[in-house]
């Protein structure tokens, strides 16, 4: 399962941190449902959705920018809190491939 601040737009201007705090929320409610938690971090448009959804499907992502040490210490301290191995992936994509990516993105995301 993937999680990420994306699937918490609403249809109204985007708020970046409500988006991630339901996601969160979300993250805390499911992590006992999943062997494992995978922390990933990269860029938008650097293709953590897809890396993820290539791998493990038994495992519970979370699925943000996570550019910054206090939000992956976050995710991470919830899995190990709840007694589920955590690992981070760092997806590490060229910035013009990024932004090509982003630009061909709908409105939505």
């Amino acid at each position: 399962m993937i999680l990420g601040p994306d699937q918490y737009r609403d249809a109204g201007p985007f708020d970046a941190l409500a988006s991630w705090v339901r996601a969160f929320d979300e993250f805390k409610a499911r992590i006992l449902d999943f062997p494992q938690a995978v922390c990933l971090v990269g860029a938008p448009g650097s293709g953590k959705s897809t890396w993820a959804a290539e791998r493990h499907a038994g495992s519970l992502y979370f699925d943000a920018v996570m550019s910054n040490p206090t939000s992956r210490k976050a995710v991470v301290g919830v899995a190990r809190r709840a007694g589920v191995p955590v690992r981070c992936a760092w997806i590490d994509t060229p910035l013009a491939v990024c932004l090509a990516r982003n630009s061909a993105r709908n409105e939505s995301r």
